[in-house]
């Protein structure tokens, strides 16, 4: 394409016409440009077939890869609403909707580079913030499931716990 995206989790299929291949013994030559800067991925894999064919494999190599993800996201962001609405309508007394409500949040945000990848998105600010977001979703889970499983009934044992929790996570 003639855009710069230096994130590229999608696949595309590009055509080329009949006019620009050559046929019989002469070779037929692709270049590919690369840009040297901002780059977090490796170039994917090029399969040189026909147009039918590869339309396919793109199809489900988007469906599930980048497709599957979105639709997880947005999944996790009504959850998100959801769970927070049911813990403000329980008069913000069961904790546990609101660790899983968070949960969800930051399982979006963890996500974000997949999820709001476009071509003039700023690269290195949607990857460190999904790296943030993933660290914050699994500490939110560890919060919701001490919580909803009531394993450690001891409160002393608990903020200790939690603690340790926060400290390896922030480290």
């Amino acid at each position: 394409k003639d855009n710069y995206t230096s994130m590229i989790y999608f696949s595309s299929n590009i055509f080329l016409s009949k006019d620009q291949l050559k046929y019989g013994e002469e070779k037929n030559e692709f270049a590919m440009q690369v840009y040297p800067f901002f780059e977090n991925q490796s170039c994917g894999k090029i399969i040189l077939s026909s147009y039918d064919r590869n339309a396919f494999k793109v199809f489900l190599r988007d469906l599930f890869n980048v497709h599957l993800i979105q639709a997880s996201c947005v999944i996790a962001l009504i959850l998100f609403f959801y769970f927070l609405f049911l813990f403000m309508s329980r008069r913000f007394k069961e904790i546990k909707y609101l660790f899983f409500s968070l949960m969800c949040l930051f399982y979006a945000i963890s996500y974000i580079d997949f999820f709001a990848s476009f071509d003039s998105a700023n690269d290195n600010i949607l990857l460190k913030t999904s790296k943030i977001g993933f660290v914050f979703a699994v500490m939110f889970l560890t919060f919701f499931i001490m919580e909803y499983s009531k394993m450690f009934k001891s409160v002393r044992f608990k903020k200790i716990l939690l603690f340790l929790i926060l400290s390896i996570v922030f480290t």
